[in-house]
């Protein structure tokens, strides 16, 4: 799961889609599911425990690909995703969620095989 929001690059922003409003929410995340000693997710496709990735202020590279805008990130194990889907439907406020399963094609998982909660934003055709 990807929360995105606006690249302003303002930390003073408190915008529904700003920095400001994705670290709220990621905070709000992390406490919400006892994360706060669990390490962030270190590797794209080999994690196994829900973990938070870092905020991706580099979109389209990194762990900020494919996207054109910064996001953070969430890896959810599937036994998981019942708790955690109902949760960000009533949390994420303005920002738009991504979700999408890991199958292992980067580019369908985040096109066809792809939700959102909020509006859909583009990605970059090339992966």
């Amino acid at each position: 799961m990807h929360a995105l929001f606006f690249p302003d690059g303002a930390k003073d922003n408190d915008g529904p889609k700003s920095f400001n409003a994705a670290s709220k929410l990621r905070d709000l995340f992390i406490a919400a599911f006892d994360l706060q000693d669990t390490p962030e997710c270190l590797t794209l496709h080999d994690e196994k425990e829900l973990c938070v990735y870092k905020i991706s202020l580099n979109p389209g590279y990194d762990f900020g690909k494919p996207f054109l805008v910064p996001d953070w990130a969430v890896f959810v194990p599937l036994p998981m995703f019942s708790l955690i889907y109902p949760w960000f439907a009533q949390h994420h406020g303005a920002l738009d969620v991504l979700l999408h399963p890991n199958t292992g094609c980067p580019e369908l998982d985040h096109t066809s095989y792809a939700s959102w909660l909020g509006q859909k934003w583009e990605v970059k055709q090339s992966f």
